[in-house]
């Protein structure tokens, strides 16, 4: 299974929410912006949302280290091991 194709953007609906669409998908995710009883909409929800909507761009880039570094780097620390593993996580 993959992930909705990028890119991902957010709407924010000034409603203490913002969601997030990609290609074909619109509002797939919604995440909170404000919480009951605070003045501030923006802020931490808001970046959580951006990091979220970042996520195919990070996902390429990862897999694009993973290849550069695997066989172009002289050494062997475990860095790709590790940033594999990560993509296997998300890959399901």
């Amino acid at each position: 299974m993959t992930h909705t194709q990028g890119p991902w953007v957010v709407s924010n609906n000034y409603d203490g929410k913002a969601s997030i669409s990609g290609k074909d998908w619109g509002g797939f995710a919604t995440v909170v912006t404000k919480l009951d009883g605070d003045e501030n909409e923006y802020g931490e929800g808001l970046a959580n949302a951006r990091l979220i909507a970042a996520a195919p761009r990070m996902y390429a880039a990862l897999e694009r280290l993973v290849y550069d570094y695997a066989h172009f780097a002289r050494t062997n620390d475990g860095f790709v091991a590790e940033v594999s593993q990560l993509l296997q996580e998300i890959d399901g």
